[in-house]
C-alpha cells in the first residue's frame, strides 16, 4: 500500500504518541511485536495497514487497549472506573442497572453527552 488512509494516519500518530509516552524507541517497540524498524516506522506514518493481529501485539507492548490507538480513551487507566465497572457487575438486576445509569446521566453536566 503506497500510502495510507486518514485512520491509518491517525492510528499510525496514536501509536508513536504512546510509544514515546512509555519511553520506548521505535526500535524498542518494533522488536516487542516481531517487526522490522523500518516496519514500524511506516505504520507510525500512516504509510502501511496494520493488521488486527499487529495492531493487538502493538497495543500488548505499549500495556494499552487498542480503542486507544483508534483514539477512544484508555478508561481502565482510571482506578475509579474500574472501581465503577466492578461495581456494575454486580448489580443482579436490569431495573437496578438502569437505576444507576439515570442517576449518573442526571449528573452529567452536558446534556449532549447522554446517549
Amino acid at each position: 500500500m503506497a500510502g495510507g488512509t486518514e485512520m491509518d494516519v491517525r492510528i499510525g500518530e496514536a501509536i508513536r504518541a504512546r510509544r514515546l509516552e512509555r519511553g520506548l524507541s521505535a526500535w524498542e517497540l518494533a522488536g516487542a511485536i516481531g517487526a522490522s524498524e523500518k516496519a514500524m516506522a511506516r505504520f507510525e506514518r500512516g504509510q502501511s495497514r496494520i493488521s488486527a493481529a499487529t495492531l493487538l501485539r502493538i497495543a500488548g507492548a505499549l500495556r494499552c487497549s487498542s480503542r486507544v490507538l483508534f483514539g477512544e480513551p484508555d478508561l481502565f487507566a482510571d482506578p475509579e472506573a474500574v472501581r465503577l465497572v466492578g461495581a456494575w457487575s454486580l448489580l443482579d438486576s436490569d431495573a437496578k442497572r438502569r437505576s444507576c445509569l439515570d442517576f449518573l446521566e442526571a449528573l452529567t453536566p452536558d446534556p449532549d453527552a447522554r446517549s
